[in-house]
């Protein structure tokens, strides 16, 4: 039986307001979600993964960690299921993800 193809995304990952610019060029399959696409940037970026996060798109759609909205408040969507290619197969399409740095 042959396994169905993956597709292979080419994403551009950018930090607002960084001078220099700091960014990575990743690459993420076709069938990851928005939890996985999280955890690439965290690696990318060398982080460690301790800030709260939500993900944005162009259409206002907000995706996030289920487990950070208590009482259903937030109105997001489940980053465990939602697929990032959501985004990724409009092309030149921006998801902005906002993380939460404490000082």
């Amino acid at each position: 039986m042959t396994k169905p193809s993956r597709k292979i995304y080419q994403i551009k990952v950018t930090l607002i307001g960084a001078q220099p610019p700091i960014w990575r060029r990743l690459l993420i399959r076709s069938d990851a979600t928005f939890q996985d696409l999280h955890r690439i940037i965290q690696t990318a970026m060398g982080w460690q993964g301790y800030h709260l996060h939500i993900f944005q798109a162009a259409d206002g759609t907000l995706v996030s960690d289920p487990a950070e909205d208590f009482d259903g408040a937030l109105d997001y969507l489940d980053e465990t299921v939602v697929p990032s290619v959501r985004c990724a197969e409009q092309r030149k399409s921006a998801v902005e993800v906002r993380i939460r740095f404490w000082r």
